[in-house]
Parts: structure tokens; C-alpha cells; sequence
């Protein structure tokens, strides 16, 4: 499922950034202080949950767009979503 988003997101020009899982996601926002726009998570995952993404983010300083995905994906509602949430 996350091959099929990452092609999906460089194909609406996104530029992405994978992450083994929620765990590696959190250290990359936290601990090395990455830039990105959007935050986009599996519901379920083997180190953390997408949900863990979220209560982890509301509890910091940072301000950033989460997207829990569920399966199954539907590539035009992501599509959608994501050019919503896009910062100009």
C-alpha cells in the first residue's frame, strides 16, 4: 500500500519522503527535525500506529497535516485529499 501512495503522490508533483513506519516517522520529525508539509499514515503498522502519529504531534509545537489512511485506498479520494491539504 505504501509503494502504491508514494507513485500515486509523485504523480500529483509531491515530493515524497518514505518512512519504515510510524517509529521512523516520528524520529525523522523529532529527533533529526525534517521539513515536510504533510504527514500521510497507515492506520496500522508495525512499530506505531498512524493514531500514534497524531497524539504525538498534537503534543509537540509543531503544526502539521496528518492523513491516517485505512484500507482499502482509493487513489482519487488520497488524490483529493492531499491537494486539499497542500500549502500553496
Amino acid at each position: 500500500m505504501c509503494r502504491l501512495m508514494s507513485l500515486c503522490l509523485r504523480a500529483e508533483g509531491c515530493e515524497v519522503v518514505e518512512a519504515a513506519g510510524a517509529g521512523d516517522v516520528l524520529a525523522r520529525l523529532f529527533q533529526r527535525g525534517e521539513e515536510v508539509d504533510l504527514v500521510v499514515a497507515q492506520g496500522r503498522g508495525p512499530i506505531a500506529r498512524g493514531s500514534e502519529v497524531l497524539v504525538a504531534l498534537r503534543h509537540s509545537a509543531r503544526e502539521l497535516p496528518v492523513l491516517v489512511v485505512r484500507e482499502p485506498l482509493d487513489l482519487d479520494e488520497l488524490r483529493r485529499v492531499v491537494r486539499s491539504l497542500r500549502r500553496p
